[in-house]
């Protein structure tokens, strides 16, 4: 699970929807991982948007994205696990209701391939709804069924499919397509 190159070029193109955000969450504390030849991909998109394109200076010694997130305009993330193996800051089973003091308390949701390993995903998704403020946004990446790196997706709480109730209209976090060709 991570913030791989197709996902970091997601959230560096929609930095601008996150203005004025102040707290966010990662799904599984998230690496930062950009390898071989997709780095420069990745710093085609940092150049695009007038970010300092050098990688390394996003990267933080234990490999995790705090770094990356913050610099690119993010709030620092807290994150939630199911366990707190990767010294998470919140600790939930996904798979199970969310408890009160975690509803409509995020303004961003990040998720770089946690939600796949969830078992029950009408009750993981209708959860990540629900810890959404309105006006917040998610932005997940999960891998292909192809098996051809991943796939990213974006949406916002206006629709809560795992119960059905309509939820006050929000933003949809939508970000160009990373230049991965």
């Amino acid at each position: 699970m991570g913030i791989d190159a197709q996902l970091a070029c997601q959230l560096i193109g929609a930095r601008g929807l996150v203005e004025g955000k102040q707290n966010a969450l990662m799904l599984g504390r998230q690496k930062f991982h950009i390898k071989g030849k997709y780095r420069r991909h990745v710093r085609r998109t940092l150049r695009a948007a007038g970010l300092h394109p050098d990688i390394p200076g996003y990267e933080q010694p234990d490999g995790f994205a705090e770094t990356f997130l913050r610099k690119i305009g993010y709030p620092t993330p807290l994150s939630l696990d199911a366990s707190p193996y990767e010294s998470c800051d919140l600790t939930h089973d996904m798979n199970e209701p969310l408890p009160a003091d975690l509803r409509e308390r995020f303004d961003i949701i990040i998720d770089g391939g946690t939600l796949e390993h969830v078992f029950n995903t009408p009750q993981a998704l209708d959860n990540v709804f629900h810890m959404l403020r309105e006006g917040g946004s998610s932005s997940r990446s999960t891998g292909s069924p192809a098996g051809r790196g991943t796939g990213s997706t974006s949406s916002a709480p206006s629709w809560s499919g795992a119960t059905g109730r309509m939820r006050a209209a929000a933003s949809c976090m939508t970000a160009p397509p990373c230049p991965m060709t």
